[in-house]
C-alpha cells in the first residue's frame, strides 16, 4: 500500500469513527437542567442522592450531585441515607427486525426497600416507555417518581410539593370575598328587588289616595251643580 492510500485510510476512520460512536441525547439541555434540579430538591430533603444514566442508541446523564451530564457520586457526607440510580440501556432495532426495540431498566439503590421496576408499574411506566414516542417525557416521569417512591417506602421522608403560582396570563375564575357572602348575594338581590317593588306599589297607592281626596274636596263644577 502507497503512502498516499494508507493516509486516505487514516483520514477516512477518523472522520468516520466519531460519527458512528455518536448518539442521540434523549432529554433537551433545558429538561435535563430541571430534572437534575428536582432531584437535587429532593436530596436537601431527604439526604439520599438520586441519579440517571440511559446508554444505547440515545444518551442520557445526570444527578442531583453534580447535575445534568454528570453522573452520580455517592458519597457518605452528601448522601447519608444512601442513593438511587435509575440506569437504562436502550437499543433501537430495524422495522424489518423480528426482536424489535430493546429496552433493559434497572434501579441500583443502597436504601432500605428499593423502588423497583414493579413500583414503577403501578405508577403507569414500563421499560417500553423509553422506546416510544414520548421517551423524553417518560424518563423524566420515571426518574422524578425516585423520590416519591423512597418516600413510600418509609427510607426517607416524603418532598414538600411546591407551591404553583396562578400564571400571568390566567386568573382566578372565583372572585375574592367571602364564601358566605357569595352564597348570600343571589337570595339578598331578589330580596331587594321584591322589596323595591314593594315600596314602588305602596307609594303608588298612597298617591293614588291623595288626588282621590283632592278629587272629592274640590269645589263642584257647574255640570256636576246642574244634574
Amino acid at each position: 500500500m502507497s503512502l498516499r492510500s494508507l493516509a486516505a485510510t487514516v483520514l477516512a476512520v477518523a472522520v468516520l469513527a466519531p460519527a458512528a460512536s455518536a448518539q442521540t441525547p434523549l432529554l433537551a439541555p433545558e429538561d435535563a437542567i430541571d430534572l437534575a434540579q428536582e432531584l437535587a430538591d429532593a436530596q436537601a430533603e431527604q439526604g439520599v442522592c438520586y441519579g440517571w444514566e440511559v446508554k444505547g442508541d440515545v444518551e442520557s446523564t445526570g444527578s442531583s450531585t453534580g447535575g445534568p451530564d454528570v453522573p452520580l457520586a455517592a458519597d457518605a457526607t452528601s448522601c447519608p441515607r444512601g442513593f438511587v440510580r435509575f440506569s437504562a440501556d436502550v437499543v433501537y432495532e430495524c422495522s424489518s427486525c423480528d426482536n424489535g426495540d430493546q429496552v433493559y431498566v434497572d434501579i441500583d439503590a443502597s436504601v432500605p426497600d428499593p423502588p423497583t421496576m414493579d413500583d414503577m408499574a403501578e405508577l403507569g411506566y414500563g421499560s417500553g416507555d423509553l422506546a416510544g414516542d414520548e421517551d423524553d417525557q417518560a424518563l423524566i416521569d420515571m426518574v422524578g417518581a425516585l423520590p416519591l417512591l423512597v418516600a413510600e417506602s418509609g427510607a426517607a421522608a416524603p418532598v414538600p410539593l411546591e407551591r404553583t403560582a396562578v400564571p400571568g396570563a390566567d386568573r382566578p375564575t372565583r372572585s375574592p370575598g367571602s364564601d358566605v357572602l357569595r352564597t348570600v348575594a343571589p337570595v339578598a338581590g331578589v330580596a331587594a328587588v321584591v322589596l323595591l317593588l314593594g315600596v314602588g306599589w305602596l307609594l303608588y297607592k298612597v298617591g293614588e289616595a291623595r288626588q282621590a281626596r283632592k278629587w272629592r274636596a274640590r269645589p263642584p263644577t257647574r255640570r256636576e251643580r246642574t244634574t
